[in-house]
C-alpha cells in the first residue's frame, strides 16, 4: 500500500506538467492582442458638410476596442459618433497640416451589437475611413509623425517607437486623386474579404471616385521602432500615419 501511495505522489507532478504544456493553463488563454475584424469605406462628395457612416460586417463585442483611422481632404474639422453611444469617451487626434487630413480615434466598446460609426466634416471633399476591432487592446501606446508621401509605387510610412513588447502596430494612408490599390508591407496585413461597410474594395482598403486608401496592421513582440511600408499599383502621392496600441 505504501509503495502504491509513493508511486501516486511521484506521478502527480508529471501529469500536471503534461496538463499545462498541452495548453490548459487558463491564465495564458486570451492574453494576446489581436484584430477581430476590419471595415472601411471611401466617400467622394462635394457637399459642404460631408458625412461618412458605416457598420462593420459583424456585431461589435463588448469589452473590445474600436480603432478608427481616416485620410481626408485638407482643412476643416471632424467629429465622430456611433449609434450605440460608445464613442462618447473617444480619444481623437486630427492632423490637418498635410496634403490630406490624417485622423485616428479609439474607444472602448461598452455596448456591443450592430453599430454604425459616423464621421462628420466641416470641409467639402472626400475621405477614406477604416476601423479595426481589437481584442485585448488596453490602451494607446505611441504615434509616429504623420507625413506626406511623394509620388511613388512604394510608400514608407512614419516610424513608431513602441514602449510595450506585444503591441498592435497600425499603418494607414490615402490619396485623393487616383483609383489605385495597395499591397501590405512585409509582416503586415490589410484586412480582406467582403466588408458590409465598404462601397469599393476590401475591408482594409478602398478605391474609387478618384481616391484610394488602406490600413494595415501587425502584432509585434519587441519594443522598438517599426516603420511599415506598402506598395501601390501606380505611382501616386498621399499622406500616411503609424500608430500603436498595447495589450
Amino acid at each position: 500500500m505504501k509503495l502504491r501511495y509513493l508511486l501516486w505522489l511521484l506521478l502527480i507532478p508529471v501529469a500536471f506538467g503534461q496538463y499545462v504544456s498541452a495548453g490548459y493553463n487558463k491564465g495564458s488563454v486570451g492574453a494576446g492582442i489581436s484584430v477581430v475584424q476590419g471595415c472601411g469605406k471611401n466617400t467622394s462628395t462635394s457637399t459642404a458638410s460631408p458625412s461618412w457612416s458605416a457598420s462593420c460586417s459583424q456585431n461589435l463585442a463588448s469589452g473590445n476596442t474600436l480603432i478608427v483611422v481616416a485620410a481626408a481632404g485638407s482643412g476643416g474639422t471632424t467629429t465622430i459618433s456611433d449609434s450605440l453611444g460608445n464613442v462618447t469617451a473617444a480619444a481623437c487626434t486630427f492632423n490637418n497640416g498635410l496634403t490630406l487630413n490624417i485622423y485616428y480615434c479609439s474607444f472602448s466598446i461598452t455596448t456591443g451589437g450592430s453599430d454604425t460609426i459616423t464621421l462628420n466634416g466641416s470641409f467639402s471633399t472626400f475621405w477614406m475611413t477604416f476601423s479595426l476591432e481589437c481584442h485585448n487592446c488596453a490602451g494607446f501606446d505611441a504615434a509616429g509623425t504623420a507625413v506626406n508621401n511623394g509620388a511613388s509605387t512604394t510608400w514608407t510610412l512614419p516610424g513608431v517607437t513602441t514602449t510595450h513588447a506585444s503591441d498592435l502596430v497600425i499603418g494607414f494612408g490615402g490619396n485623393g486623386s487616383a483609383n489605385d490599390t495597395f499591397t501590405a508591407g512585409s509582416g503586415y496585413t490589410i484586412p480582406s474579404g467582403s466588408c458590409g461597410a465598404n462601397t469599393a474594395g476590401a475591408c482594409g482598403q478602398a478605391s474609387g471616385g478618384a481616391q484610394c486608401g488602406f490600413v494595415e496592421y501587425q502584432v509585434v513582440t519587441t519594443a522598438t521602432t517599426y516603420t511599415p511600408a506598402a506598395t501601390v499599383s501606380g505611382s501616386i502621392s498621399g499622406s500616411s500615419q503609424t500608430i500603436s496600441f498595447h495589450p
